[in-house]
């Protein structure tokens, strides 16, 4: 392909220097890197690239695009998931041999850059952040940068930093000239925007508003805020049933209510009464089955056999009796906002007759409406325009990859033509004939608006706003424009090497920490720490644990009257071959000395954090450190043998609280048990949301008790993609039994599933 003159502009850039490019979305950012790739990779001593991206959605796609679009057909690795944790240097090592350009997000890059050491940073030649204005605050694309790239900025090899954007502010459109300085610091690099003629941007230049091209939606409000209300009332009676029923808590439950009441106030009483029946009831009989199949005595098991149907009736009978409801019939079934949408699809499928080119996106902001909203569009055009297909996607944390990756390939393809999503596709997801974009709720910043409007790629591509002014967001997008186009705020290479240096936070022999094996560019410092004692916890301990679990607290009273305590850490204890070990507050203060957490707190970094979240900090570094000094974290800061080996054996299992999380954004069902291989009782329905019951601890407690043995020797754990989500077996590998568990969005909860069904048969 050949490059447009502004793309042109922006390679010689790239060659020049460390370079932010700015285009307006649709103008081509990707061809301008994979335009850098070659140069970089062409050249005598290259190393290699490192592709950061914000998704793992895009992970897939930026990697095909440089296998597609490179001049040489370079070998490509795509990194994200959650596999990506368990990579070791063999792995690490293994993907530089085999790969030149590594495509990953940016927590897969900082962990092994920063708190493993497994790659280091002069292992690239160029390094590329698309959608760099994501790297704020205390993000990982962040943290690459301040922990690792920074700290090689001044050599001759450091390699050239590339950051691409369509809106560099993240965020509300305030101090716009400093954020611009901000990032331009934080990556090293100067902004870039070229003159783009308006036919290459897609959704048009910023500023460019038509009538045409963007258009408000009107819509009635008709949902009455005592209705939501009394609504939410009766949700909250119906858990509280639940609990008291299985004495067991829903987590988060004012969370969970206020996400089912947004899917009423937004949508009306058909789609609360589907996400009630369709996404929380069945997560409620999937909990109170598997409770059952823990159950202790047989009293207690007798007592749940009688209680079950009875709740499970009940749950069903709320859900299909409160459109009945005499206090909500002035309620509508479907709300003014919701129709105006489905009226609005009607005039844009017109005369379509469901083709594949004709396709569009809704974005949500709440993933609680992605589900009810996919289920009333499909339930409203099955039965009266059949030509709308709708499916519904949203982020890594409620959408397994597997079936957010087959929901993508089927709106490509056209067998969905319709898809309702939140605002993980709003960045960089390229579907070249999408015909409309709808904003169904309010967004907040500007970059929502740039982003979310450059999904619409055709030509004659329509963008419609339910809650935003189109005119007054594309005068903001202007004024973005204006300041990136601004040569004169523009900081030069010694400004931002000077600006770097004033925001490098260090104390000689206190902060941060380096392991001492050698070979290793792994660090300790107050950003990672916290994960690495608790994932240090979890790993050798086998098990989820509550974090709180770790400290001990004590209180001062601060002021007599009013009386006011503060609540503080004495000391935090963790697991060992020895058994617990404790690290004092004494200990603490003197490992810190003289040295104040502010010193070392960076003020972009830390500007969120509350006070006792520092605390922590400041406390858990200093155990990071001793367990470095007692050999218990190696020199990528991993759990060492002895530790993964000595620790169960020498420590009891944390006790977990019971509990539950639920969620509108159900998946998929569970799919049927597989019959087990002995008489014993059927494997029991697992649940479709996270499991906070901690099955798989009880299991390798339950193995280690009986064969004396580490549960990694005695347990074995594999897992399937299905259509319905992972599916995984646990075989005990002294018997040769082998459970497999029910269908899960998430590989974890599969796993649970499937050491809660192991557990029912062992029972």
């Amino acid at each position: 392909m050949q490059p447009r003159p502004y793309q042109q502009e922006c390679v010689q850039k790239i060659k020049a220097g460390n370079t932010i490019v700015s285009l307006p979305t649709g103008a081509g950012k990707t061809l301008v890197a994979v335009l850098g790739i070659d140069f970089f990779l062409s050249r005598p001593g290259a190393k290699k690239v490192m592709f950061v991206v914000p998704t793992t959605v895009l992970v897939k796609q930026q990697a095909q695009y440089c296998r597609e679009r490179c001049e040489t057909r370079w070998s490509v690795a795509e990194l994200s998931g959650t596999k990506m944790d368990a990579w070791t240097q063999q792995e690490w090592s293994r993907c530089l041999k085999d790969n030149v350009v590594l495509v990953g997000t940016p927590e897969v890059f900082r962990r092994a850059l920063v708190d493993c050491g497994f790659i280091q940073v002069l292992d690239f030649s160029l390094i590329i952040f698309d959608e760099c204005h994501n790297a704020t605050g205390n993000s990982p694309m962040a943290g690459i940068m301040r922990d690792a790239v920074w700290k090689v900025a001044s050599q001759r090899d450091c390699p050239r930093i590339l950051g691409l954007t369509a809106s560099f502010v993240n965020g509300a459109l305030k101090n716009v000239e400093q954020k611009r300085k901000d990032l331009e610091t934080l990556l090293q690099s100067s902004l870039f925007c070229p003159d783009v003629p308006e036919e290459f941007a897609a959704g048009g230049a910023a500023g460019s508003l038509s009538k045409e091209k963007f258009q408000t939606v009107k819509w009635l409000d008709d949902i009455p805020a005592n209705c939501a209300e009394l609504v939410s009332a009766k949700l909250t009676t119906l858990l509280d049933r639940f609990q008291a029923a299985y004495r067991m808590p829903v987590k988060d439950l004012k969370k969970t209510v206020n996400q089912t009441r947004h899917v009423f106030e937004e949508l009306g009483m058909a789609a609360f009464c589907y996400a009630l029946r369709d996404c929380i009831v069945p997560q409620l009989e999937a909990h109170a089955e598997a409770l059952d199949a823990m159950g202790g005595s047989s009293q207690q098991k007798e007592v749940l056999k009688h209680q079950l149907p009875q709740l499970r009736r009940q749950m069903q009978e709320a859900a299909d009796t409160l459109r009945a409801d005499g206090q909500l019939t002035q309620t509508p079934s479907i709300s003014g906002k919701a129709a105006a949408l489905l009226q609005l699809l009607e005039t844009l499928f017109q005369g379509e007759d469901g083709r594949g080119d004709f396709r569009g996106i809704v974005f949500v902001t709440q993933v609680a409406l992605t589900m009810p909203l996919a289920h009333l569009l499909t339930e409203h055009f099955g039965k009266n325009y059949a030509v709308v297909r709708a499916g519904a996607v949203s982020g890594t944390q409620s959408m397994a990859d597997a079936k957010r990756d087959q929901e993508m390939e089927r709106f490509r393809k056209g067998e969905l033509n319709v898809l309702i999503c939140t605002s993980a596709l709003e960045e960089g997801v390229d579907v070249s004939d999408c015909a409309f974009v709808i904003r169904f709720n309010r967004f907040s910043t500007t970059k929502s608006h740039i982003q979310g409007a450059g999904r619409a790629r055709r030509s004659d591509a329509k963008i419609f706003y339910f809650d935003n002014d189109p005119h007054e967001e594309e005068g903001r997008a202007k004024l973005l424009a204006e300041v990136a186009k601004d040569n004169s705020l523009r900081l030069t290479e010694a400004e931002r090497s000077e600006r770097r240096q004033e925001a490098t936070f260090a104390v000689p022999g206190v902060y941060p920490f380096y392991p001492s094996n050698a070979g290793t560019k792994a660090e300790v410092n107050l950003y990672n720490c916290l994960q690495m004692v608790y994932e240090y916890c979890a790993k050798t301990m086998g098990q989820s644990l509550n974090p709180e679990d770790l400290f001990t607290y004590d209180e001062k009273v601060i002021c007599d009257y009013p009386r006011q305590v503060r609540k503080f850490i004495t000391e935090v204890k963790y697991p060992s071959p020895d058994g617990f070990l404790k690290v004092t507050l004494e200990k603490v203060n003197g490992r810190w000395g003289d040295t104040k957490l502010e010193t070392v707190l960076d003020p972009n970094r830390s500007k969120n954090m509350k006070q006792d979240d520092k605390d922590k900090r400041r406390f858990l570094y200093v155990v990071a450190i001793e367990m470095h000094e007692r050999g218990l974290l190696d020199g990528n800061n991993q759990p060492s043998g002895k530790a993964v080996h000595g620790n169960k054996l020498a420590c009891e299992a944390f006790t977990m609280n019971p509990g539950l999380r639920l969620s509108t954004a159900s998946y998929g069902k569970p799919a049927p048990a597989t019959p087990s291989p002995s008489p014993a009782p059927a494997t029991p329905a697992a649940p479709a949301a996270l499991l906070e019951e901690n099955f798989k601890s009880r299991l390798n407690e339950w193995a280690t008790k009986k064969w004396r043995q580490p549960a990694p020797e005695l347990l074995k754990y594999d897992s399937e993609t299905t259509s319905l989500g992972f599916v995984a077996t646990v075989q005990l590998l002294k018997t040769g039994l082998e459970v497999k568990g029910t269908a899960h969005p998430k590989k974890k909860d599969a796993e649970q599933s499937a050491a809660a069904a192991a557990l029912a048969i062992l029972a």
